[in-house]
């Protein structure tokens, strides 16, 4: 069973979208966990080695300029973990999007106002 782990990053404490998202993915048969409000990149990359995901979904929703550093760090831990292999989704609003836009880590980006239906078929490998 594909394996999603998702999380809120930096100090980002808005979880609806992230919990929507896994509901989702539950019914579509993927083993989902939330694993926190807020976290760390080095307590994100911490669960990953630790559960292994197929797919990890980072959410945040607040301005956008503090997203740049955290998103800077990710990338590079990414590299020096060798965790290139984890499809990387990013949920947002459209201007903290753009920001995920810039740094080439994610494989899909949600801005916050994708149809319900989109989200179904890119969670069956369908845009």
């Amino acid at each position: 069973m594909r394996k999603i782990l998702a999380c809120t990053i930096g100090n980002c404490v808005h979880v609806a979208g992230t919990m929507n998202f896994l509901s989702l993915a539950e019914k579509e048969n993927y083993n989902t966990e939330f694993i926190g409000i807020g976290l760390s990149i080095d307590q994100l990359i911490k669960s990953i080695k630790m559960k292994k995901p197929d797919m990890v979904g980072l959410s945040y929703r607040l301005t956008p300029e503090p997203l740049v550093q955290i998103l800077k760090e990710l990338k590079a831990k990414i590299l020096e973990e060798d965790l290139q292999g984890i499809n990387w989704l990013f949920g947002g609003t459209e201007p903290t999007g753009k920001v995920a836009e810039k740094f080439d880590i994610f494989n899909k980006i949600f801005y916050g106002y994708e149809d319900i239906d989109d989200v179904i078929c890119f969670l069956k490998g369908r845009e």
